[in-house]
């Protein structure tokens, strides 16, 4: 049997003892059921209030330390591709104890990979290898803590626990025949409950970027071996290094018209409005590329959208970009959501970094620093696009006249003289990289991309 581990200690402990004398007299009011049935639905109606006046207490008080944000107690429900949550944080923390808070520590340390942990790998084993639930680790370590006296999930039996195991069968099987539906979704919305339908799959966010199992073990487990395609979370914690950089893009943004240049494609991140000048590019752009796994080059990459989404292709992409501040963006962000695409560290015209520049395909988008008034700077440019070896390239670029009825290219660059700055541009380029067929295959906004092979 494969070594497998367990879950993380919770943030806050189950006091054990506590849920024995919950479930005694659960027992005891058995022998007057309708006492029972409206204790029962007395709790279930208003007990949530109890949780809210002791989180209400809480927050106020670590609030005034820091680790507490307030703008960060938000309920937005991100959908995310279950394969991005890669490891479980050390220390797990429950959404509706832990939502908003910042917190300093090792406990988003990449050390425990969610698949490794013994819940998932007893799905995987039940579901794929058809096995029983009682031949998993999963269950045998349940069935020790029953032995030793302790209730895991309120479980008091084995036959407890092979109920448990029944509903879990039946929690997969739901999910495989009609999708991974939200709490929401399932459940009727209590009025005035807060807490109601939040009960999602938890996440917390360390350090880099990372996100990080925290609960919800079971519905994440049976999505990932089912294979769905998308799941929604909740973020619960956040590292405060973390915070710090999602201000930093945040004040970028404020200093630069309210805006981000390009979407940051990270849950956590999702918030900050950005230009959407790039997608539109991108969905030009892909009808003309070659079959993945292509290797692009995209230069001016600004925060890298099309290299996370090139790379989710299947392509092989590697860029550059020019401005310094966003540059370091540029790197945490791919650090962020674990992209392979490679980042030249040299100015975009030197390139001594990459050891090949053969490309399948080369876009340049108009940050790339196009002038050929200065002759020193042309010259540089006219050296690397002669470095440059690729059969087709993309140029989003100022308009030129007769683009939008896709006229024939410009005059060659080095005839007669041509005062029209867009076709000596597109002249200069095909001329330096000796790519004769030019085409306008579509505006961004009002900006042309150019195609040439």
């Amino acid at each position: 049997m494969e070594q497998v581990a367990s879950r993380s200690p919770s943030h806050r402990s189950k006091n054990s003892i506590q849920m024995r004398l919950l479930l005694i007299i659960y027992d005891q009011l058995s022998r007057f059921p309708v006492v029972q049935r409206r204790l029962i639905h007395i709790w279930r109606r208003h007990g949530w209030q109890l949780s809210y006046l002791r989180r209400a207490v809480l927050t106020r008080v670590h609030s005034l330390t820091g680790s507490y944000v307030r703008a960060l107690d938000d309920d937005r429900l991100h959908w995310t591709p279950p394969g991005r949550i890669h490891y479980s944080a050390l220390t797990e923390f429950n959404l509706l104890e832990s939502k908003g808070y910042v917190l300093d520590g090792d406990w988003d340390r990449l050390e425990k990979p969610f698949e490794n942990l013994d819940v998932y790998v007893a799905f995987r084993e039940v579901l794929v290898e058809k096995r029983k639930w009682q031949q998993t680790v999963y269950y045998q370590r349940l069935l020790a803590r029953i032995q030793r006296g302790e209730m895991p999930w309120g479980c008091r039996t084995q036959e407890d626990l092979d109920q448990r195991c029944a509903k879990l069968s039946a929690l997969a099987e739901a999910i495989g025949a009609g999708g991974y539906k939200s709490q929401t979704e399932l459940h009727p919305i209590v009025a005035g409950n807060p807490f109601a339908g939040k009960d999602e799959i938890t996440v917390s966010i360390g350090r880099e970027g990372d996100l990080l199992f925290s609960n919800s073990a079971h519905r994440l487990a049976a999505a990932k071996v089912l294979g769905i395609p998308q799941v929604p979370i909740r973020i619960a914690v956040r590292h405060r290094a973390w915070l710090a950089f999602r201000r930093e893009l945040e004040a970028y943004a404020a200093a630069n018209g309210g805006l981000l240049p390009q979407p940051a494609l990270h849950p956590d991140l999702s918030h900050i409005p950005a230009r959407r000048d790039c997608v539109e590019r991108l969905d030009l752009l892909c009808p003309h590329l070659p079959p993945a796994p292509a290797r692009i080059l995209v230069v001016g990459a600004e925060l890298g959208y099309e290299c996370h989404r090139l790379e989710d292709l299947g392509y092989g992409c590697f860029t550059g970009e020019a401005n310094g501040e966003i540059h370091p963006f540029l790197g945490r962000l791919r650090r962020a959501e674990n992209r392979r695409f490679h980042i030249v560290p040299e100015p975009l015209l030197t390139w001594s970094a990459l050891p090949d520049l053969s490309f399948d395909a080369v876009l340049l988008t108009r940050s790339f620093p196009w002038e050929l008034a200065h002759d020193q700077r042309r010259c540089r440019l006219a050296h690397f696009l002669r470095m440059l070896r690729t059969p087709l390239l993309f140029l989003e670029g100022p308009a030129s006249p007769g683009c939008r009825s896709n006229a024939a290219p410009p005059a060659p660059y080095g005839g007669a003289p041509d005062e029209d700055a867009p076709n000596v541009l597109l002249s200069f380029v095909r001329a330096e990289t000796r790519l004769g067929q030019v085409a306008c295959i579509g505006f961004v906004g009002d900006t042309p991309l150019y195609k040439f092979n």
